[in-house]
């Protein structure tokens, strides 16, 4: 997956413009491709794209605080 999937699906990513970055659901995209999202990071270090690099970068920073802040709300409601 590593050195077939990841890069075919980085290729795509370049090609896209800023108009065709706007409307695609990357996750979605990911996932058709057979891409966990986990692996996010490879994405990002195989596609040369600054905007597509910066939008997988977001994505990356908002599910880690959506993770930590349902992290906190289950500690807040179950133990306090």
């Amino acid at each position: 997956m590593y050195f077939e999937v990841i890069p075919k699906f980085a290729e795509r990513l370049n090609k896209l413009t800023f108009n065709e970055m706007e409307n695609i659901r990357l996750i979605e995209e990911c996932h058709r491709e057979g891409i966990n999202i986990r692996h996010l990071g490879f994405v990002r270090a195989s596609v040369s794209n600054p905007e597509v690099r910066q939008m997988i970068v977001m994505i990356c920073i908002t599910r880690v605080l959506k993770n930590k802040l349902n992290a906190r709300l289950r500690y807040v409601f179950f133990f306090e």
